[in-house]
């Protein structure tokens, strides 16, 4: 699937990782995610610092790394979204994007949900 941007359709998305796995550390998961995403034709424009923050409601969790990137796409919300969710999966074997996303990628990119 090649996407193209048009100067339109960007969104933030926030990426976070707090354990080690099949990627590597949670630094190199997050790098590694960003690669993905560009190599399924979505295009990052910018990045963020990695920032650190504490686990919430866990206890004994290792602090998140945390990184916020620019995506330029033409998909809809709900392909960027599986998309999203597909890389997850490939990471951590299971789906933990929040459900709301959809709705929230949705009106940020002017769709109806």
């Amino acid at each position: 699937m090649a996407v193209q941007s048009n100067g339109h359709g960007k969104i933030l998305v926030g990426l976070g990782a707090n354990c080690p796995g099949p990627w590597g550390s949670p630094v190199q998961s997050l790098h590694r995610a960003l690669a993905e995403i560009e190599r399924r034709g979505v295009a990052v424009e910018a990045v963020s610092p990695l920032y650190e923050t504490a686990a919430l409601g866990a206890a004994r969790q290792p602090p998140y790394v945390n990184q916020v990137a620019l995506l330029a796409t033409r998909l809809p919300a709900s392909s960027l979204l599986r998309l999203l969710k597909e890389i997850e999966r490939t990471i951590v074997g299971q789906e933990e994007i929040d459900a709301l996303c959809v709705r929230e990628l949705a009106c940020l990119k002017g769709e109806n949900p």
